[in-house]
């Protein structure tokens, strides 16, 4: 788990002019950007495992791409279950049956 805890992570693939990002700033901690909204929320991290707990967050309404954005990335943090680091340094979040649901980036 110390690989996570304090980092930051900027999220892939978001919408052009969208800085959705993760902050793993202490121990069970989680929370961010969706690119709408800021949320945070509790987090469990044990060796390879990850679970989010549920998340609280602000409540704006955003165009409707950034809040089907945002939908994508609490389903993929709530579906969540294992946690990778790979080469790169890009932090990989994977579900029960073993499908990529979220790819962050080191934040610069």
């Amino acid at each position: 788990s110390l690989g996570l805890v304090g980092s930051e992570m900027c999220i892939r693939d978001s919408l052009q002019g969208s800085t959705a990002s993760l902050q793993f700033a202490e121990t069970a901690h989680i929370s961010g950007n969706s690119g709408c909204n800021v949320f945070h929320g509790g987090v469990g991290i044990e060796q390879d495992r990850i679970s989010v707990k549920p998340l609280a967050g602000t409540r704006m309404a955003c165009s409707d791409q950034l809040m089907e954005q945002e939908m994508h990335l609490y389903s993929a943090l709530d579906l969540a279950k294992k946690w990778t680091i790979d080469r790169q340094g890009r932090l990989h979040l994977v579900d029960v049956p073993g499908n990529i649901v979220l790819i962050a980036s080191p934040a610069d």
